[in-house]
């Protein structure tokens, strides 16, 4: 890693000249990624929020930005990107430090699924005032879902997330009839049918107490 880090010297420096080549800064980017992958398979989320944060400011570089799209294209340099700010944010989730957190997948949140589910789940694991606004929105509004996922799977996948939340949260604030509506509802979706009858087990608890 002592190539990545001296790149990483040099966008801090705001150096101007450059005498790295294309291939040695998406080499080093890659080396980056590999190390970072080392530290989430240890668990050690905290060690590697650095070399994410360091190769996360080589990529928003504008001069590094043209290497790299030069020598890799735009498509892989948008996915480094979204690779990075998916991480990024996934480690500062497992810290609950969720502003930083949504800094960072609030960037990507349409580029994928899974970025896309991880925004959704910054808001509610945040307790924010404005979850069940947001996820209500989206459950509802399925045209604004296709939109931005026109791939069927990738639209079931993301429909299917966004009621499970929705279900979650209405049961959060004590919306009972409309938690049930919701948990019922899954109840014919073979991903989500399990899920389904747990919580509506347990929503059966509440009310008994109740």
């Amino acid at each position: 890693m002592e190539f990545f880090r001296d790149i990483y010297a040099e966008v801090e420096s705001e150096s101007e000249a450059s005498e790295l080549t294309s291939d040695e800064v998406v080499g080093a980017v890659r080396s980056g990624c590999s190390e970072v992958d080392s530290l989430l398979d240890a668990q050690d989320y905290e060690g590697a929020i650095s070399p994410l944060l360091d190769l996360y400011e080589i990529l928003k570089t504008r001069k590094y930005f043209i290497m790299i799209q030069e020598e890799v294209g735009f498509e892989e340099y948008l996915r480094m990107v979204t690779w990075v700010c998916f991480r990024i944010c996934f480690c500062f989730m497992e810290q609950k430090d969720y502003p930083r957190a949504f800094f960072y997948i609030d960037q990507v949140r349409g580029n994928n699924t899974d970025c896309f589910m991880e925004w959704i789940n910054v808001y509610v694991n945040s307790e924010r005032i404005d979850a069940l606004g947001i996820v209500e929105y989206y459950a509802k509004e399925s045209s604004r879902v296709r939109e931005i996922f026109q791939e069927d799977e990738d639209f079931n996948k993301v429909m299917d997330f966004l009621e499970r939340r929705l279900g979650y949260l209405y049961l959060q604030v004590g919306q009972y009839e409309d938690a049930r509506e919701v948990f019922t509802r899954l109840l014919d979706n073979p991903a989500s049918s399990q899920f389904a009858r747990e919580e509506l087990e347990y929503l059966d608890e509440i009310e008994k107490r109740e």
